[in-house]
């Protein structure tokens, strides 16, 4: 009985296995480094047919980020777009949850789709 109430060291040993803090911290590292990568290669791409696009590249926004600090005008960008994150899922939310109702409900629609879904283009959408 006492051996069920004892701890056990084998959840820490796990712990710190291969899940340690070091390791955690470089794969959110190597994270970040990959999305500026792929923000920085997306840029590139876009400024061959817009020059307008270099204004939103990575190095940039880290120019820009001095001023927006010192000038307090940081905060006020940060929640412009946050509300355009907000109005686009509400927008989402409210047209796609009644269209999924409908979709379910009408059993026409739903055999429309699986018609498109077994005899379609799009294969992988099973």
């Amino acid at each position: 009985m006492s051996s069920l109430l004892a701890p056990t060291d084998l959840s820490s040993k796990q712990s710190r296995g291969r899940n340690s803090m070091p390791a955690r911290a470089a794969l959110g590292v190597l994270g970040l480094a990959a999305i500026v990568a792929f923000w920085w290669l997306a840029v590139a791409a876009l400024v061959r047919h817009n020059v307008l696009a270099a204004q939103f590249g990575p190095l940039a926004a880290w120019r820009a980020l001095p001023d927006l600090i010192s000038e307090d005008r940081l905060f006020a960008h940060i929640c412009a777009s946050l509300r355009r994150i907000g109005v686009g899922l509400a927008c989402a939310i409210a047209l796609g949850v009644p269209l999924g109702f409908v979709i379910g409900r009408i059993r026409a629609i739903e055999a429309a789709r699986s018609l498109y879904r077994r005899f379609g283009a799009h294969p992988m959408l099973d």
